[in-house]
């Protein structure tokens, strides 16, 4: 299986670096002169013959500054006009004159020198500056002890040097961009990762990678830098070896391995080459820094020999995702070392860069399933505890429900002594005026009368107490059904203008009771004080002061005052009881007398409505006796 990877990784790398047949003409003799200056030097310069690519490393290793290239263009002809200069490969900037005339540049040659390394750069220009021929200057910044110099150069029409341009663009650039991205994306999910495992260092030293190669590879893209060339060149070396040193630790403790003196070694190795590349000179810089290279290097295979050693006992997905990144880690390393020999050319994709991204994605693959099992367990264990919970919550109310029945049986004994205070405040009068009627040996008529009174009242307060008693429109019609006989005998009729109305879903018992005495109250007072042939009995849905309510109205069409006479307490105790309904009572005299009673829709005091209310016991008009 690893020879079959290596062999797919290999082809890709074969496809990436082959280059299709083109009509573009490829510049490789040149002349060349080391000097400084904003524009090409003059025919009589120091010039000397060079082949591209061309590598001060090798040829001229002490130097530094700008170089400049002059490459002879024979005539063009006819053809598209606009042309190109394509420069796949250079360090570290570059910028172009031909036929004398300055057609562009990479960028700023002012310290910090822009960074065009990893980055292919074009040139477009019109076809008259090279139709009869000419020259091309290429002026390249580089510094003492690093990779200076220029590969290849290519010039032909823009239409087909520009894809290939945006070709290399896409191969060095961009992979090197999202791998930017992805590292940031990482370092905030395994860090938040980090602090809800309890700082698992398995997590914290991946972090710590993660966060190295994101220093690391910010130099395949980032153009413009903000700290001194040497600094930001020792910067992107130490911390690629401190990627090695991170990874290494967070290995160790996915395969759960022990290795203290292995971890201090590669610690002190690489705080020895961060140190010692720090302080030797530009010149000994990439020799120096290739040792602790090759030392971060070994902690690949040395992975790849600890994962198949532990082969059988690892979880299999996550041991492929390692496997294949070793492995890609591997090609990725010979290809960059195929390329540093000649063995490929100068301008093929630098690859290097995808060496970290493809591990961080394999271990954070490995890392993230780790913590999706420790996510399922915790679920599996949350369901658990909340089976208990549940089980717990059940007998608790069980419990509950013991508590209520024996609230419930309170409230019962409340509900029977306030039925006792009504009966004494209702048919209390009734049975005085009975008592007196016999006392002053009056006919059994009235006496009959008083105490069918008597009856009508108690089946009132019986009727308000029924549960299902919560309708006000059914509790006037049960009303009307007890009072019409006694109102008929008497020469009364009802005219009954009751309408739907909203309902009134705080009444209860208490409240609705307090609603037939009040209108039980006004049907009293016009029987003593009127000389009434005809009491209506409405109902409407009203607003007051912007609140929604319900109007119920009792009229009569005789004559006389609704207060009563003698002082008595009817009016008091109604508008007692309006108060206590949250609503407002109202008399008005025009043709007869008219009691409103208006109750808010929507009320603010305790109902009775729930069994388990203690406020059920009525409130009682102070002095009160009952209607009338």
């Amino acid at each position: 299986m690893w020879a079959r990877s290596l062999q797919v990784l290999v082809l890709c790398l074969v496809v990436v670096t082959t280059r299709a047949a083109s009509a573009a003409i490829e510049l490789t003799h040149a002349d060349f002169v080391m000097q400084d200056g904003d524009i090409p030097p003059p025919d009589d310069a120091p010039w000397s013959p060079v082949e591209l690519p061309d590598r001060w490393s090798e040829r001229i290793p002490e130097a530094h500054g700008s170089g400049w290239y002059r490459l002879r263009v024979g005539p063009l002809g006819e053809g598209d006009p606009k042309v190109a200069l394509y420069l796949p490969k250079l360090n570290m900037n570059a910028e172009a004159f031909v036929s004398g005339r300055w057609v562009g540049s990479g960028g700023s040659f002012v310290e910090p020198v822009t960074q065009n390394w990893n980055r292919p750069l074009l040139f477009r220009f019109d076809r008259s500056l090279v139709a009869d021929g000419g020259w091309v200057h290429i002026r390249i910044y580089g510094y003492r002890g690093d990779w200076g110099g220029l590969g290849p150069v290519w010039l032909g029409d823009e239409a087909e040097l520009s894809p290939r341009y945006e070709h290399q663009y896409l191969l060095q650039v961009v992979p090197s961009q999202v791998a930017s991205v992805v590292s940031l994306l990482m370092i905030a999910l395994f860090t938040a990762l980090w602090l809800s495992r309890d700082r698992d260092p398995l997590y914290g030293f991946f972090v710590l990678a993660t966060a190295s190669y994101f220093i690391h590879g910010l130099s395949g893209h980032l153009r413009d830098i903000v700290v001194p060339y040497y600094f930001g060149r020792w910067l992107i070396h130490a911390t690629i070896d401190w990627f090695a040193v991170w990874m290494i630790f967070s290995t160790h403790r996915w395969l759960h391995l022990t290795r203290p003196r292995l971890e201090r070694f590669a610690v002190a190795a690489m705080l020895l080459g961060s140190i010692t590349t720090a302080i030797v000179g530009a010149m000994w810089f990439l020799r120096v820094a290739l040792v602790f290279h090759i030392l971060a290097a070994v902690t690949v295979p040395y992975a790849l020999l600890e994962v198949a050693r532990r082969w059988h006992r690892l979880p299999r997905p996550e041991a492929h995702f390692v496997l294949v990144a070793a492995v890609s880690a591997i090609v990725v390393i010979v290809h960059a070392l195929l390329i540093q020999l000649g063995v490929l050319p100068q301008d093929a994709p630098r690859l290097l860069h995808l060496l970290a991204p493809s591990l961080l994605l394999a271990f954070g693959s490995v890392m993230l399933a780790d913590f999706m099992r420790s996510y399922r367990t915790a679920r599996r264990l949350n369901a658990e505890l909340e089976q208990r919970v549940r089980d717990k919550e059940a007998e608790l109310a069980d419990n509950y429900a013991s508590l209520r029945r024996l609230e419930h049986q309170r409230l019962l004994a409340e509900e029977r002594e306030r039925i006792m205070r009504e009966m004494h405040d209702g048919m209390g009068s009734s049975l005085v005026s009975t008592l007196s009627l016999v006392e002053r040996s009056n006919a059994p008529t009235a006496i009959a009368t008083a105490i069918r009174d008597a009856l009508v009242d108690m089946r009132v307060v019986i009727d308000s107490l029924d549960p299902s008693a919560d309708d006000l429109l059914a509790m006037l019609g049960m009303l009307r059904t007890r009072l019409e006989p006694k109102l008929r005998a008497r020469g009364v009729s009802f005219a009954w203008k009751v309408r739907d109305v909203p309902s009134l879903e705080w009444l209860g018992p208490r409240e609705m009771l307090h609603v037939m005495r009040v209108v039980q109250e006004a049907i009293t007072n016009t029987l003593k004080h009127t000389r009434a042939t005809t009491i209506t009995i409405a109902t409407a849905a009203v607003e007051r002061d912007g609140r929604p309510g319900v109007l119920v109205s009792v009229a009569d069409d005789g004559r006389g005052s609704a207060e009563g006479r003698g002082g008595g307490r009817g009016l008091p105790n109604m508008r007692f009881r309006a108060e206590q309904l949250g609503g407002t009572l109202a008399i008005h005299h025009d043709g007869g007398v008219c009691v409103e009673l208006w109750l808010p829709l929507e009320s603010t005091i305790p109902s009775s409505r729930s069994p388990l209310d203690p406020t059920s016991a009525v409130n009682h008009p102070p002095g009160s006796t009952g209607p009338g």
